[in-house]
């Protein structure tokens, strides 16, 4: 596992793989991402597994994700734990007009956007504790799935 700065990749072994053939890194990340991920409270790193192609004159990088972040179930309020495992496809060229994925010329490139949006791409919408989670009393905010025979009297 190679340390070495998401802003400055160093990428220099993988440019100069022959065309069509790939070699694979991994990385940890422990802290950064998280703050830009709409505020994510992670648990635990961020693993980064890259799998770089050279297709000269681009720069094929498979990106894999995983880690897990406490949130909150959307229906009952109870804290939760998700996992995130995602991964995504990148081009990477020293002519991209998105420096997002531009090669600089000292053979570096910033692996920050890459991997917050391939992280980004598993992030559940609704988060739910249980996919039968029947949520809060509406009247008095008793938890439903601790008291499935809840009822109000009318009258």
């Amino acid at each position: 596992m190679v340390k070495q700065s998401l802003e400055h990749y160093h990428i220099n072994q993988f440019t100069r793989l022959p065309k069509g053939e790939s070699a694979a890194d991994q990385i940890e990340i422990n802290q950064l991402i998280g703050s830009k991920l709409v505020g994510l409270d992670l648990i635990g790193p961020i693993g980064v597994n890259l799998e770089w192609t050279n297709n000269y004159p681009v720069l094929d990088l498979s990106l894999a994700t995983t880690t897990s972040y406490q949130t909150v179930c959307i229906k009952c309020q109870k804290e939760i734990e998700q996992k995130i495992d995602s991964s995504d496809q990148y081009e990477y060229s020293r002519n991209n007009d998105d420096l997002n994925y531009q090669i600089h010329s000292d053979d570096t490139i910033n692996l920050t956007q890459a991997i917050i949006d391939t992280t980004a791409l598993d992030l559940t919408e609704y988060p739910v504790c249980k996919t039968d989670c029947r949520g809060l009393c509406p009247e008095c905010g008793i938890d439903l799935n601790s008291n499935p025979n809840h009822t109000h009297k009318t009258s």
